[in-house]
């Protein structure tokens, strides 16, 4: 990673470390020695990328970074949301008004629960009541 520190802090509906939501992925992809996963959607534009070493992965829409994906250290505040039980994190975020959707079984029988705290651009997936990942986003403009 060249130069580069590496800092997992979440700013709600604006950052992720470094990388900046809406930015050109192209400003990360060698800085941050990005990998290319998948292809998502039918715009060639629309590509999903890991950053090495970390377990994050960056989804992308007509070349933009869209969404952040975080399943290992999510700073906010000076704290790890990732483990955190949800009543913790809407504590955290002082954020009650939150939306759960229905639980989402997964090839290996664990299901998974999306909550949505879309004031602060977050879907929280959780497992047995733990924050397991973080998708950051930036909800301001829906």
């Amino acid at each position: 990673m060249n130069s580069y520190s590496w800092i997992p802090k979440w700013i709600p509906n604006k950052s992720f470390g470094s990388i900046v939501l809406g930015d050109d992925i192209n400003k990360y992809r060698t800085e941050l020695n990005l990998q290319r996963i998948e292809d998502i959607g039918e715009n060639e534009d629309n590509f999903s990328y890991y950053l090495l070493g970390f377990d994050v992965s960056i989804d992308t829409e007509d070349g933009k970074v869209s969404s952040v994906s975080v399943r290992d250290e999510c700073i906010y505040k000076g704290i790890n949301i990732i483990g955190m039980k949800i009543t913790e994190l809407a504590d955290l975020l002082g954020c009650f008004d939150y939306q759960v959707e229905e639980g989402i079984v997964h090839d290996d029988g664990d299901i998974r629960t999306p909550v949505h705290f879309d004031k602060f651009g977050l879907q929280a997936w959780f497992s047995c009541n733990v924050l397991v990942t973080a998708s950051i986003a930036d909800y301001t403009e829906d």
